[in-house]
């Protein structure tokens, strides 16, 4: 299945969508912010999607986004953005500034799993 990094720095999020996300056959990198998913993301080949938290000490999720989005590596890879701060003008400077989909949290089991499959879908097509 796709290879998914995971990005928060609450360790019980990460516990709690990996096990899904590992369950459904994905193969999960975490991170405990955005500075550490750039290392992973530098050591690491295949990544097909990243699923991010907003609010993140050292490097925030958008931070990371803008990051990714500046370097040919990366720039493709399809990014899924989480946070409870869910206004109109929040997500769309969010999804203006590269990501691909915004998860409200708290994120279902449901919803995640159709997230990752419709980003990694299209980003297979667009391979």
């Amino acid at each position: 299945m796709a290879k998914i990094l995971l990005v928060d720095n609450d360790t019980i999020v990460l516990k709690t969508l990996s096990h899904p996300l590992e369950k459904a056959g994905h193969c999960v990198l975490l991170a405990s912010n955005g500075r550490r998913a750039w290392e992973v993301l530098e050591d690491n080949t295949g990544i097909d999607a990243v699923i991010t938290d907003l609010s993140m000490p050292e490097m925030t999720g958008q931070e990371l986004v803008q990051k990714m989005r500046s370097e040919d590596r990366t720039s493709n890879i399809p990014v899924l953005m989480m946070s409870s701060v869910c206004s109109v003008s929040a997500v769309t400077e969010l999804l203006e500034s590269g990501s691909s989909l915004f998860l409200p949290k708290p994120v279902t089991t449901r919803d995640l799993l159709g997230y990752v499959e419709s980003a990694t879908r299209s980003r297979a097509k667009a391979s």
